[in-house]
């Protein structure tokens, strides 16, 4: 018996190394943790690269931040005063008749009506006003040229305005201005000439109108 035991030993020794190699040879693989490539732009989820995404964002928001920073400037305020604009009988000294040189005057007035009615609080004076508040002893033929402004403050209009026609060659010529009164201010004029009265009516509706719009410009605050 103790023979066959030394017999055998052998054998069994081996086998027992044999399965402790064997049950040690089925260790669990070690899994080392990724690693990521810093030169290499990721992807975002909407198909750019993470660093180009970022800095999109990144201007976006600097953009707000700027846009919430910066103060409001606030609108420019119109008058809402009672304005008064007074259109002088144009002066011709003879070269149109008296009823063409009313008509010019009629198409100032108008004008003036459609450039400033929609803006301000304005009364564009008619030609009964301005007779009723001239002093008596002066005419409406006597309104003209360096006494406009005067009239002007005589009959209370804040804005005065005339046209003096002539010619030159033969074309009829036009001059008109408008003054502010509170100032004796100059503050916006045009001149024209045109071959006969109809030419010469199409450049005042032309050009009246922006003439006028100064008013708003000099109601508006600055």
């Amino acid at each position: 018996m103790l023979a066959l035991d030394i017999m055998f030993w052998p054998f069994v020794l081996v086998d027992a190394i044999g399965g402790y190699y064997t049950y040690y040879s089925y260790e669990p693989t070690y899994c080392p943790a990724p690693t990521f490539d810093d030169t290499k732009p990721t992807v975002d989820p909407w198909g750019e690269p993470a660093d180009v995404a970022s800095n999109v964002k990144s201007e976006k928001s600097a953009n707000k931040k700027i846009e919430q920073t910066v103060t409001p400037q606030p609108k420019k305020k119109i008058s809402t005063r009672p304005i008064f604009v007074a259109v002088l009988e144009s002066a011709s000294g003879g070269v149109l008749k008296y009823n063409e040189a009313q008509f010019i005057t009629n198409v100032l007035r108008e004008e003036a009506v459609r450039a400033l009615y929609s803006k301000l609080n304005v009364t564009i004076m008619t030609r009964e006003n301005i007779i009723e508040m001239l002093p008596p002893d002066k005419s409406l033929e006597e309104c003209e040229g360096s006494c406009i402004v005067e009239t002007g403050k005589n009959i209370s209009a804040d804005y005065v305005s005339q046209a003096r026609i002539g010619t030159f060659g033969k074309n009829l010529t036009i001059s008109v201005e408008l003054y502010r009164t509170s100032n004796n201010k100059l503050i916006a004029s045009f001149n024209s000439k045109a071959r006969d009265i109809d030419a010469l009516e199409e450049d005042i509706r032309a050009k009246a109108a922006d003439m006028f719009y100064e008013v708003i410009r000099e109601e508006t605050e600055k």
